[in-house]
């Protein structure tokens, strides 16, 4: 499995971490996967960059190899960063409100479906209406995620971490798990805490 990082230089209280990961069928990954994993998150997010504040965001060229099962580090391959901003000059919105990307897999763990999701920092006033993002900000989610989940090479996955042995529940070994849809949040989600 494959990890990526975007990070947003210029925020208040920042930097902020968005971290993405990938399946790939190269065994071990390679340097041209690196390439294909910065190449995708940097589309991604030039496709939100006109709906996003004058954020300034890098994917990073280090593109770490993770084993599902353990979570542990194995390798990293590297591939030339990528640097650019939003364009949105209008009065950005708090920046706890943050637009959501849901990503769904078509399979299952502990009898729940395996899902993750992206927030998208840096929204502003002409992407919101009485609360809510407009249906242009909203195309433009949905634009970013087709191209993420789109392509050849890499697949965007959603990793199911591995779990010890608690007193009500038994441990789990950690899984990838390839992305096949997702849906563009018609509300603003609200960014509680930040993992690196």
């Amino acid at each position: 499995m494959l990890r990526g990082r975007t990070i947003f230089n210029n925020a208040p209280g920042g930097p902020f971490l968005s971290i993405m990961h990938f399946v790939t069928a190269s065994a071990p990954p390679t340097s041209a996967d690196a390439t294909l994993v910065v190449s995708r998150m940097a589309a991604f997010w030039a496709a939100l960059a006109p709906g996003m504040t004058l954020l300034a965001w890098t994917a990073q060229g280090d593109v770490e190899v993770i084993n599902p099962a353990t979570g542990d580090l194995v390798d990293v391959v590297s591939a030339a960063p990528s640097s650019s901003s939003g364009s949105d000059a209008t009065e950005r919105l708090p920046f706890l409100c943050q637009g959501i990307i849901n990503w769904r897999t078509s399979e299952f763990v502990d009898g729940r479906r395996v899902q993750g999701h992206t927030n998208v920092p840096g929204p502003c006033s002409a992407g919101d209406i009485d609360g809510v993002p407009t249906t242009g900000y909203q195309t433009r989610l949905n634009t970013a995620g087709a191209i993420l989940i789109g392509g050849s090479g890499v697949q965007l996955a959603v990793w199911q971490r591995p779990r010890i042995a608690t007193l009500t529940l038994p441990a789990r070994v950690g899984s990838v798990h390839t992305v096949t849809s997702f849906v563009s949040r018609g509300r603003w989600g609200v960014l509680r805490s930040r993992r690196n």
